[in-house]
């Protein structure tokens, strides 16, 4: 009774957590002196690929998609990375 009640709450709860841990990351990297914005979010990025990563394999997950959509996995892997650090540059620039 009670797991069919959690069950149906799963999207609020990940939801309250998730916002929870935004608030906390942003309190802390408002707080911290010692790092800079960009060590901040590497460190956090880092840290997010770890627990996947993690969750991946406990939950027998393949991490590297079906096989047919592989190679588009990569490119829109390569395209967001590119636009990242071409959103990252222009910010700088301008």
């Amino acid at each position: 009774m009670l797991e069919n009640k959690i069950i149906k709450l799963r999207g609020i709860l990940f939801g309250l957590a998730a916002a929870f841990f935004l608030a906390l990351s942003g309190i802390l990297s408002k707080k911290t002196t010692l790092a800079t914005g960009t060590e901040q979010i590497i460190v956090r990025y880092l840290m997010q690929i770890v627990a996947m990563l993690i969750a991946a394999c406990y939950c027998k997950i393949n991490i590297f998609g079906p096989k047919d959509r592989r190679i588009i996995l990569i490119f829109f892997g390569i395209f967001v990375a590119i636009v990242g650090y071409i959103i990252e540059y222009v910010s700088k620039v301008y």
